[in-house]
């Protein structure tokens, strides 16, 4: 009769509150200590989908670097952007003044540092944008999505890079940290530029802050453009989900290739995590599962011998990708105090269903009910149960037009999370863009991703557009559509009555229930 059994750090695939145990069922038990390969299942930004790649067939994988600071080599926000000074000589920047506490001025006050990538001029429409991690920065992404017809603003989120507070003691201060505090902090920055309206473009994380502050700030909002959209909380890094998809990946495998996968999986190996691993970033990436099934044809041949050297060739480009940097605080990269304190605080990890996900040989990949106890990292974190605060989407109604970016298969913030925000949040203007097959992030993986010119300004002009607060239909993606595959289409949904069940059928990759296509 098999048995799971968990063990404290079996495996941990990613990085503080979100690891998952990969346990075997039967006889014998073989625990896999992923290391530094571990793959992150965090809810994250889109950093690798802001560089320009040269081959996207074999261009690597759009999860985040996740990073944990100690105090030894912790560096002030001063000390980061001249340390970086490489990329951040090229920004224009500023600080601006916040309280620590809104509510209590005698506790001093916060330098928030924001950057254009160009002079900053009055004179043209201008846009924020939010990141995403929690605890993202944006230093060293594409200069600007469009090209300067804007004044695209964006900033350092408390406690991050050049937002980095002066002390250690400071940076491990949890009450600083919050998505409240991140729009007010949103709003002075807003006044330091003297900007009456703006658009706000919140990505995965950001689109959290970036829906409250429309909320809040009605008045000053043109817009809100949100991208890998965080619905209710619960909705986040499904399990499930990524079981279902995983085993469709596995389903083309012969005997003999599902064999040779199986025991390298189980072999307690560094070849092994690593294939585990690009699972869980390709869930980032549009059509994730269908580029996970190219690969693992051409790791196991098809009479079960293992190709090496293939492996090598993604597992040592994604190295050299991951350890870039010599610091933990770095350009691009999540830090995980801060994900975890938000996550704590506003995105209800103390109360988390946890599960924990298995393989065997014979059932694929599973999943089982955790008793681990989410509440220990909040605590580790200083996050006790009165500073939470959940982010609820009945809070947070917007009447300013709203658009929205969404992947079908997107594996992190979860479509089905994200059509719930749209049917909920806006009470005027808005317009549910989905990508079948897509990822997380998939507007902007196509603007600094694909080498074709013609699309990418395409894109630009659909970009411009949600910020302009126009209307938006299928006609404006109907040459885009042309030019991809077939099964990579653009959707544009606006009648929440009427729509929601073409938007379901559209949706069938992310649905538990009818089995859907990877």
């Amino acid at each position: 009769m098999s048995k799971i059994l968990t063990v404290p750090n079996g495996l941990q695939i990613g990085y503080g509150p979100h690891f998952v145990q990969l346990f075997s069922l039967g006889e014998k038990m073989q625990f896999i200590n992923f290391g530094k390969y571990a793959a992150v299942l965090f809810l994250a930004g889109q950093f690798t989908a802001c560089h320009k790649r040269s081959n996207p067939e074999t261009a690597p994988l759009n999860a985040p670097v996740i990073k944990s600071v100690t105090k030894d080599i912790y560096m002030s926000g001063k000390k980061f952007c001249s340390t970086y000074k490489a990329i951040t000589s090229k920004e224009f920047g500023k600080y601006i003044q916040v309280p620590v506490d809104y509510n209590d001025s005698s506790k001093g006050t916060l330098e928030i540092y924001a950057y254009t990538m160009s002079p900053f001029d009055l004179e043209k429409p201008s846009y924020i944008y939010v990141d995403g991690g929690p605890g993202q920065n944006t230093h060293g992404m594409m200069p600007d999505y469009l090209y300067g017809t804007y004044n695209e603003i964006r900033f350092d989120q408390r406690g991050l890079a050049c937002s980095s507070p002066e002390t250690w003691e400071q940076y491990i201060d949890g009450s600083i940290y919050s998505s409240l505090n991140n729009i007010n902090d949103m709003d002075l920055i807003r006044k330091s530029y003297q900007i009456k309206e703006w658009s706000v473009y919140g990505v995965s994380y950001g689109t959290v802050p970036a829906t409250m502050y429309g909320s809040k700030f009605p008045l000053q909002t043109k817009s809100v453009v949100l991208e890998g959209v965080v619905g209710n909380p619960t909705d986040l890094h499904d399990v499930d989900y990524k079981v279902e998809k995983m085993n469709l990946a596995l389903k083309d495998l012969n005997s003999n290739q599902l064999n040779s996968f199986s025991d390298l999986i189980m072999s307690n190996s560094k070849e092994g995590d690593f294939v585990v691993s690009l699972f869980f970033k390709l869930f980032y990436s549009d059509g994730g599962m269908r580029r996970m099934k190219k690969l693992l044809n051409n790791f196991f041949n098809e009479n079960g011998e293992i190709n090496h050297s293939a492996i090598k060739v993604i597992s040592d480009r994604i190295e050299a990708y991951e350890n870039l940097y010599p610091h933990p605080q770095q350009p691009g990269a999540v830090d995980e105090r801060i994900l975890t304190t938000i996550y704590c605080k506003n995105l209800g990890l103390r109360n988390k269903i946890n599960k924990s996900m298995g393989y065997t040989k014979y059932g694929g990949f599973t999943s089982t009910y955790s008793s681990r106890a989410s509440g220990n990292e909040c605590d580790a974190v200083g996050v006790k149960n009165t500073d939470e605060s959940l982010y609820k989407l009945e809070n947070n109604l917007i009447v300013k037009p709203v658009y929205y970016f969404q992947g079908s298969h997107d594996g992190a913030t979860l479509a089905k999370g994200a059509k719930q925000h749209w049917l909920t949040i806006p009470q005027g203007a808005s317009y549910f863009i989905v990508k079948s097959k897509g990822g997380h992030n998939p507007m902007t993986n196509q603007l600094t991703q694909d080498d074709d010119d013609v699309l990418e300004k395409l894109y630009r002009g659909i970009f411009k557009k949600s910020f302009a607060a126009v209307q938006i239909d299928n006609s404006d993606f109907s040459a885009i559509n042309s030019l991809l595959d077939i099964d990579l289409k653009w959707h544009v949904y606006t009648d929440k009555k009427n729509d929601s069940n073409s938007i379901d059928n559209e949706l069938k990759g992310i649905l538990l229930q009818p089995k859907g296509a990877i």
